[in-house]
């Protein structure tokens, strides 16, 4: 079995044409798990449970947050880190395929370095 490397330098070639691809967190409703600047590593094929970090791609916008489906209500929700800044957006389960909402696992997450 291949090691995938997965070191910025070679992000885009390993993930290219792959079932794996590289977002970058644009805000701080994930602190202080991520980072804005931090590159997150996700894969189109991994199961998710509660409580894994995902990128959800919902009318254009990308968000990470928190995941959390709820069979007895028949909702799923995405939960940001920093609630008290950003909302939690919870779907039916039903509305999940009519809105062509979009989820993946975040499977790694590689740190922006900060050198002053």
């Amino acid at each position: 079995m291949k090691k995938l490397d997965l070191s910025r330098d070679n992000i885009e070639e390993t993930l290219h044409g792959s079932e794996f691809y590289c977002i970058t967190a644009a805000d701080s409703s994930m602190l202080p798990e991520i980072n804005p600047g931090d590159d997150c590593i996700c894969d189109c094929n991994a199961i998710i449970q509660n409580g894994d970090l995902v990128h959800c791609k919902i009318d254009g916008e990308s968000l990470i947050r928190v995941y959390f489906r709820d069979i007895d209500k028949k909702i799923v929700q995405f939960i940001p880190i920093d609630a008290k800044a950003y909302s939690t957006l919870s779907i039916e389960l039903s509305k999940i395929i009519e809105m062509n909402i979009e989820f993946h696992k975040i499977i790694s997450v590689s740190k922006k370095l900060n050198i002053a």
